[in-house]
Formats: C-alpha cells, sequence, structure tokens
C-alpha cells in the first residue's frame, strides 16, 4: 500500500484561518515543520504496523482455512468410511440372522420327525409286546394241542 505524501507546512486556507494548526481532509496537523514531520512519521511507523499485522492475520486466516478445508475432507472421509463398516455390519449380521433361521427351521423339521419317529417306535414296541403275548399265548395254549396232533400223525 502507497504511504500519502507529508503535507506541506504551509497552512490551510481552506477553513479561512490561519491558526497553528492546518487541516487536510479531516486530519489536523501542526504548523510546524518538525512536529508534522515527526507526526508523518509516527503516522507512517503505525501504517506500517497495521499493515504488518493485517498481513500476518491474513496469512493465519488462510492457513486456518486450509486446515478446515482438511479438516472437513478427513470428516468426510471417515464419516464415509464409518457408514460402509455400519453397512457391512448389519450386512454380516442380517446374513447371521438368515442362517439362525434357516437352521431353526431344520431344528424344527427335526424335532417334528423326531416326534413322528418316536410315535412310530412306540407304536412298534406295542406291536411287539402284542406279539410276544400272542407268542405266549400260542405256546401255552395252542403249542401243545399241535404237538399232540403232530405226535398223533406220526404214530399213526
Amino acid at each position: 500500500m502507497a504511504a500519502p505524501s507529508p503535507p506541506s507546512s504551509s497552512p490551510s486556507t481552506a477553513t479561512g484561518s490561519s491558526s497553528s494548526s492546518s487541516s487536510i481532509q479531516g486530519a489536523v496537523y501542526p504548523s510546524n515543520g518538525n512536529d508534522s514531520e515527526n507526526r508523518w512519521q509516527q503516522m507512517e511507523a503505525r501504517l506500517n504496523r497495521l499493515e504488518a499485522a493485517l498481513e500476518r492475520e491474513q496469512t493465519t486466516s488462510r492457513a486456518l482455512a486450509a486446515d478446515k478445508a482438511r479438516l472437513q475432507q478427513a470428516c468426510q472421509a471417515m464419516q464415509m468410511r464409518s457408514e460402509q463398516d455400519e453397512e457391512a455390519i448389519s450386512n454380516t449380521l442380517l446374513k447371521r440372522i438368515r442362517r439362525l433361521e434357516a437352521e431353526k427351521q431344520a431344528l424344527e423339521a427335526r424335532g417334528s420327525d423326531t416326534q413322528h419317529l418316536q410315535a412310530t417306535l412306540e407304536q412298534l414296541r406295542k406291536e411287539k409286546v402284542a406279539l410276544e403275548v400272542r407268542a405266549v399265548v400260542w405256546r401255552v395254549s395252542v403249542y401243545p394241542r399241535v404237538m399232540y396232533y403232530v405226535e398223533c400223525v406220526i404214530s399213526e
């Protein structure tokens, strides 16, 4: 930024008075040449300090803007990764649930098969007992008669 040139040491006639200070665009400068020069140097030094501070703030602002952009990108990447992980976990759990449901159905089917087999086995046991009873009855009552007839036929 270019610094304005120092005001002349002659009094200003814009105000219509020739007082001990002059006025240029609203700024008041002493009419003494040495004081005016010192004041001008102080203002230039202050302007240089303010320009340096402005440059530092702009540099800081650019650095913070770059950090913000980098952090936003990192945040978006982390969010996408988190969503992918969440979807993968959901898919894994869904597959596990489906597999467990299939196993449950298989066990239920096997359970009904087992119940059917147990009923069939019980029926066969009852039939076996009935046949054993018939065999005992046959041996006790029919067998001796049959043997008697067989012996009679052989002896004739």
